[in-house]
């Protein structure tokens, strides 16, 4: 399921490119909403794959947590105010010690339930110092949680009020991630509700002991312009290989597709110009691997061109051996603007190392 949807997302990104009517532009804005909510739900399932492989790993660092929930409560303000609700952030100074990419993952989740499922009034979150800890906070003025289904909420696939399976109320794995990502963390996550009275989820995070040099855990930007290039691209998958083309030729790169690492050696020795980047899946026809390909191509010129991998596979296994390569790995579907900051972020590194004469 993960090649066609992933190959659907990239036509969309080229399509984009392509001159039409209004009226075009209006069904493409909604095929594009459809594959986002698409990949939205593979992103749920892999994540709980990779956390139950074991292959999520944790970098603590002290963060100020008052930009995070900003920043949160920002991109969830609109789909708040749709469903006639106040999104309100208390402002706090606290620094705290976690990994600020899962603790993001995890309030974002929180967040976006309660948005999904309170009907009417506020969500409001904020924190509260409790001695050596600060319990970050999300109450809501939703139906509130039976105490005999407080434990199940957290469970894979439960969720409670959504019995047509209405899938814009997510597959009810958000919660089943906060838990797992909690837990990883070692983070005591606690839930008090009162049917009929709303929800309040808290997930309590050690205050940093030396809170003088904290990390900005904000989005980073891409400095300069748009570095382009000549691309690889090897998937043994035809129909992702041309939407793959599409794209990147959309984006101003050249591209050289082929379905093996052979192929790909073939097409180069008649290209004088050595790639900029392999873009590569992991898992090929006749058992070929990703990462035995791109080594192979760095040992063809004798240089660690820069690379990535792209995989559908959620095997525990596979997924180990991917994150073992040190090969920036990203997850079928890939949408367009995740691949586009990685391809930004991987020519941009080489091109600043060929300035500095490596």
């Amino acid at each position: 399921m993960r090649q066609p949807v992933h190959a659907l997302g990239l036509f969309v990104g080229a399509l984009r490119r392509v001159p039409m009517p209004p009226e075009g532009q209006q069904l493409l804005e909604q095929i594009e909403l459809s594959t986002n909510a698409m990949d939205g739900l593979f992103a749920a399932l892999l994540d709980i794959s990779r956390l139950d492989a074991g292959t999520v790993e944790v970098h603590r660092c002290a963060f100020a947590i008052d930009p995070l929930l900003e920043r949160i409560c920002r991109d969830h303000v609109g789909e708040a105010k749709a469903n006639g609700l106040s999104l309100i952030q208390k402002p706090s100074r606290a620094i705290v010690e976690s990994d600020p990419v899962l603790v993001e993952r995890i309030l974002r989740n929180i967040v976006s339930n309660a948005v999904r499922y309170t009907d009417g009034g506020r969500i409001v979150v904020g924190c509260r110092p409790n001695g050596a800890m600060v319990s970050v906070q999300v109450w809501d003025t939703g139906v509130g949680i039976p105490p005999d289904q407080q434990d199940r909420v957290f469970q894979e696939y439960y969720q409670l009020g959504n019995v047509e399976r209405d899938r814009a109320k997510g597959l009810g794995l958000g919660l089943a991630i906060v838990r797992r990502l909690t837990d990883l963390l070692g983070c005591p996550l606690t839930l008090r509700s009162q049917p009929g009275r709303g929800s309040c989820f808290a997930v309590a995070l050690p205050l940093a002991k030396d809170a003088a040099e904290t990390k900005d855990n904000g989005p980073q930007r891409t400095q300069g312009a748009f570095a382009r290039g000549l691309i690889v691209v090897i998937d043994d998958e035809l129909a992702i290989r041309k939407a793959m083309s599409s794209l990147l030729w959309a984006w101003g790169h050249d591209v050289i597709a082929a379905a093996s690492g052979d192929e790909a050696t073939r097409l180069l020795s008649a290209c004088p110009v050595r790639p900029d980047l392999v873009i590569c899946d992991y898992r090929l026809r006749d058992g070929e691997n990703g990462i035995a390909v791109i080594e192979r191509l760095r040992a063809d010129y004798n240089e660690p061109i820069p690379a990535m991998l792209i995989t559908g596979d959620t095997a525990p296994d596979r997924l180990a051996d991917a994150q073992a390569s040190g090969l920036l790995l990203l997850h079928k579907p890939v949408s367009n603007a995740k691949l586009r900051a990685a391809i930004i972020h991987l020519i941009a590194t080489v091109h600043i190392d060929d300035a500095a004469g490596r």
